[in-house]
């Protein structure tokens, strides 16, 4: 039989147990919480460090950094070009079908060629901005990130869409009526509308997907011109002059063909996201909320 003595000896033990696994306890949270402190501290100070060699050599950082600095002068702008086009689109409303039903449905605007033609002869300025817009250097759009950057708008891509719909049926429209040129020039009007979508400084994910949507509508107005497409007679006339019969010359089309392989504005965007730009683009994603990425000012 355990005697008082024995039992008052164990119950001491089992405290001086239970005391001993509490201040271990402690102990290790107290550890847990210095490493904890040390590696917080390390990680600012290499972050610090990376920061300042990033701005050194002069990389963007801060969400002010992708923002373009000085204003891009207007008869050098493509985008003003396209904002003047989109301003002054306007949708007939006394037409069947629809305006926007024609703009959605390639083969249903090929059908009523008169609705088609009604449209196209209302917004001539719209033809002559976009094709002007092509010609020009560089675009801004007039998109600066700020904070919080998950609320910025960029209501010029949807209205981008809709003029690019607008091209797409105005080239199949002058293909069906005979002029082959003025389509396959109009084809290369969309496919400059689709770059300058995409053009930074202000260059999201969201940019990319638009242009991609709009190469598609090009790549969709050239399937359909192809095929039946009539080319010009090399002695008939000068090369680069126009065709009485509105055909499109050779020239005209390796321009086409040269405009469809360029990559160079896919491959300077996977450059700005994920060569020397990408770290710093990384860092605004993560530290602002920008969904993409952002492409280094000009």
């Amino acid at each position: 039989m355990p005697t008082i003595d024995s039992e008052i000896a164990l119950e001491n033990r089992r405290r001086r147990t239970r005391r001993r696994m509490a201040l271990a306890f402690l102990a290790g949270i107290a550890g847990l919480a210095l490493v904890r402190a040390w590696w917080g501290w390390e990680a600012g100070r290499r972050l610090t460090a990376e920061l300042a060699r990033l701005r050194t050599a002069g990389e963007p950082i801060d969400l002010d950094d992708f923002n373009r600095k000085v204003r891009l002068p207007d008869d050098q702008n493509a985008a003003a070009q396209y904002q003047a086009a989109i301003r002054s689109l306007s949708l007939l409303t006394n037409v069947s079908p629809r305006t926007e039903e024609l703009l959605d449905d390639a083969q249903l605007a090929r059908e009523h060629g008169d609705a088609v033609a009604a449209l196209l002869n209302a917004n001539a300025a719209v033809l002559r901005s976009a094709r002007a817009a092509r010609a020009l250097p560089d675009s801004d759009w007039g998109v600066r990130f700020r904070r919080p950057a998950m609320n910025m708008l960029l209501p010029q891509l949807s209205q981008a869409r809709r003029l690019a719909k607008f091209l797409r049926i105005a080239a199949i429209h002058q293909f069906d009526s005979g002029v082959h040129a003025e389509a396959i020039e109009t084809c290369r009007d969309l496919g400059a509308l689709a770059e300058r979508v995409g053009d930074p400084p202000a260059t999201t994910l969201i940019n990319r997907l638009v242009s991609i949507a709009i190469q598609e509508l090009e790549i969709s107005a050239i399937e359909l011109i192809t095929p039946a497409l009539r080319l010009r007679d090399p002695a008939d006339g000068a090369a680069g002059g126009p065709a009485s019969d509105g055909a499109a010359s050779r020239e005209q089309i390796d321009a086409l063909v040269a405009e469809l392989l360029d990559e160079r504005a896919v491959r300077d965007a996977w450059a700005s996201g994920n060569g020397r730009s990408g770290r710093s683009g990384c860092l605004v994603s993560g530290e602002s909320g920008v969904i993409g990425f952002a492409s280094t000012p000009r």
